[in-house]
C-alpha cells in the first residue's frame, strides 16, 4: 500500500478513513477496542465526564506498567523485569493509548464521533 498521498491529504486538513490506515495502525486500533471492552464488566459508562487530571494520572500509571512489561530496566526498584509476553505488552500499550485517546476526546480534539 502506498501512503505517499495520505500524508499530504492529512496535512491539508483532509480526513482519513480507517481503511486508509497502515495494517499496524488497524491492528492497534483493534487492540485498543479490545482493552476497552475487556473493562465493560466493571460497569464503567465512559470517559465523557471523567476529570482530565484523573485521566492524565491514569495515563502515566499505564505508561509505567508498559515500561515494566516491555522489560525496560527499572531505575527505581533496580530490577530488570525480564521477558514479558507480547500479548501483555500489546494490552499495556493499548491501555496507554486508550487513556491518551480519552484525553484527546475530553479536550475536543477528535475529529470524528461515531464514524469517519
Amino acid at each position: 500500500m502506498n501512503f505517499a498521498g495520505v500524508d499530504s491529504e492529512v496535512t491539508k486538513g483532509g480526513h482519513m478513513n480507517i481503511e486508509d490506515c497502515r495494517p499496524e495502525v488497524k491492528a492497534f486500533a483493534v487492540a485498543m477496542e479490545e482493552q476497552l471492552r475487556s473493562n465493560d464488566h466493571k460497569g464503567y459508562t465512559g470517559w465523557a465526564n471523567s476529570n482530565k487530571g484523573h485521566l492524565f494520572k491514569r495515563l502515566l500509571e499505564e505508561a509505567e506498567e508498559l515500561r515494566r512489561a516491555s522489560g525496560t530496566w527499572c531505575p527505581t526498584c533496580g530490577q530488570d523485569p525480564g521477558q514479558t509476553s507480547n500479548e501483555k505488552i500489546r494490552r499495556k500499550a493499548a491501555d496507554v493509548s486508550n487513556f491518551a485517546m480519552m484525553i484527546a476526546d475530553r479536550c475536543g480534539a477528535l475529529l470524528a464521533k461515531g464514524g469517519a
